[in-house]
């Protein structure tokens, strides 16, 4: 009887913790409740990596695909593409004409390298995580910051895979 006892007692805070944290951890759907559906497409253009188009497909308030097409204009002349799957666990600011929510994600990339050599090409292909902010105004637009980590699996050029590598991107996007 001690035994359980002993046990209850050191299961119990633990216990307290996860239901108090999840009592007020804030739901994004609650937070963007008051704010107007703007749409589950959005269209725009992004600088960074890459600089080129980008596409958001929501499929809820909090999660969405996110697709970005162009060239990497830090890194010579390469073709690049990425694909994320995003999920926004919190706001960090909400009202009723903006609200700036928290997102990270998976996803995966393809980069094709150009370098000044003949030799060069290369062509990259790794995971990604990205970490952002989304500028949600009222109206159907939306500006976000992002860095991602990358993980390059597979390089068919000169370097030692798997390494890592960063990216960040800059962008808007028109909701229709």
């Amino acid at each position: 009887m001690s035994y359980r006892l002993r046990r209850a007692s050191v299961i119990s805070p633990a216990l307290c913790i996860v239901w108090l944290a999840t009592a007020l951890a804030p739901s994004p759907a609650a937070a963007h409740g008051n704010h107007r559906h703007k749409g589950d497409i959005g269209l725009g253009l992004v600088v960074g990596q890459p600089t080129g188009i980008t596409v958001q497909l929501r499929n809820s308030y909090s999660t969405a695909l996110n697709l970005a097409v162009g060239l990497d204009i830090f890194d010579g002349r390469n073709g690049y593409a990425h694909l994320d799957y995003t999920v926004a666990p919190f706001s960090v600011a909400h009202n009723r004409t903006l609200i700036i929510p928290f997102y990270l994600g998976l996803g995966a990339l393809v980069a094709a390298h150009d370098g000044p050599f003949p030799d060069d090409g290369d062509v990259h292909v790794g995971a990604r995580v990205p970490l952002g902010l989304a500028f949600e105004f009222a109206a159907p637009v939306h500006i976000f910051l992002e860095l991602a980590l990358n993980w390059i699996l597979i390089d068919t050029g000169a370097h030692d895979t798997p390494f890592f590598d960063w990216g960040g991107a800059l962008g808007f996007r028109v909701f229709f």
